[in-house]
């Protein structure tokens, strides 16, 4: 839901006319689309246990824990009726470049999707498919630091003026 929120307050400070990040990094995420995305559309507990299975990267044994549960579940319910209440609307690309990062066997973000995010920018975006699923950071982070350090680095990136999303 990160890089949502991100790429929705860049959108708003653009629109504003506002100082924005000088570069944006989206990661384990599909594009937004005019028909939504059904992995975001889950309403029962059963569907939200279901998509955190199928994602991985939970410690065995967790999400059978029926003390522990109670207390994940409330912030997880949240946060998926915020998704469900999320509708993206079509507007001007983005001014802010952009740098997507997936897995490459994340179970609900193929590599097409979050690809997609491309076309929401003018000022260009690179994609980096990472070894692993959609916890490909677990194994990847100095690749990941990396990435950002380079990015960051850059001549484009370097005469903009606001910290980096």
């Amino acid at each position: 839901m990160g890089a949502l929120v991100a790429y929705e307050l860049t959108r708003e400070l653009e629109r504003r006319g506002a100082s924005g990040p000088r570069h944006l990094f989206l990661s384990g995420r599909a594009a937004p689309a005019p028909h939504g995305n059904g992995f975001d559309r889950l309403t029962t507990d059963e569907e939200i246990i279901a998509r955190i299975r199928l994602l991985g990267g939970t410690v065995d044994g967790i999400l059978d824990n029926t003390e522990l549960m109670e207390i994940v579940m409330p912030p997880l319910r949240a946060d998926y009726r915020a998704l469900r209440s999320y509708t993206w609307q079509p507007g001007p690309p983005l001014d802010t470049p952009m740098t997507v990062l997936v897995g490459d066997s994340d179970p609900v973000v193929p590599v097409a999707s979050a690809a997609a995010w491309r076309e929401l920018t003018t000022a260009g975006a690179a994609l980096h498919t990472l070894p692993g699923g959609h916890f490909y950071l677990d194994e990847r982070t100095e690749e990941v630091a990396g990435i950002v350090r380079a990015t960051l680095g850059s001549p484009a990136v370097s005469g903009r003026t606001a910290d980096a999303v």
